[in-house]
């Protein structure tokens, strides 16, 4: 669910950024691909030019490469990850799932939540479970454009046109 947001105006400053090392945003494409490219041509990561740097924080630390030489060796890549707020994403019900999810409901409209829930996990195994909030969320959708479409035939609503 997005938020109405208004627009900054034109040169407004953004706020100063946490170094990576504390905290920050994460390093740049740069700094990784140097870790890397010195980890694949066997260059130590441990150099007193290189502790310098590190001491100034201009080059990450010997954990933060050793994270990103493994993240290469695990996945194939050294892309950062997209800050979340340590919250969880939740997916919305769309497509056939909704049509299930309606289906479901005409034939059980008072079953609870659970059900609900493995039925749609039954109907396609191959996606993680929704969780209980978007099958509401789903549900909430669903009936506020049925109750929409039946109003639309009201007389105030027709005189309206």
């Amino acid at each position: 669910m997005t938020e109405n947001r208004l627009r900054r105006p034109l040169g407004t400053f953004t706020k100063p950024t946490h170094h990576p090392s504390r905290g920050g945003n994460p390093y740049s494409i740069d700094f990784r691909t140097e870790v890397i490219t010195r980890y694949q041509l066997g260059l130590p990561l441990v150099t007193p030019e290189l502790e310098a740097l590190r001491d100034l924080y201009a080059y990450p630390s010997i954990i933060t490469c050793m994270r990103c030489i493994e993240k290469e060796r695990a996945l194939g890549h050294w892309q950062p990850k997209y800050a979340t707020g340590n919250h969880f994403a939740e997916r919305d019900i769309l497509g056939q799932a909704l049509v299930h999810l309606a289906l479901y409901r005409v034939v059980h409209p008072e079953a609870p939540i659970s059900n609900v829930r493995a039925f749609l996990f039954d109907m396609n195994p191959t996606i993680a479970p929704y969780s209980e909030y978007a099958v509401v969320k789903a549900e909430f959708r669903m009936k506020r454009s049925c109750t929409t479409r039946k109003r639309a035939y009201w007389r105030v609503n027709l005189h309206k046109r």
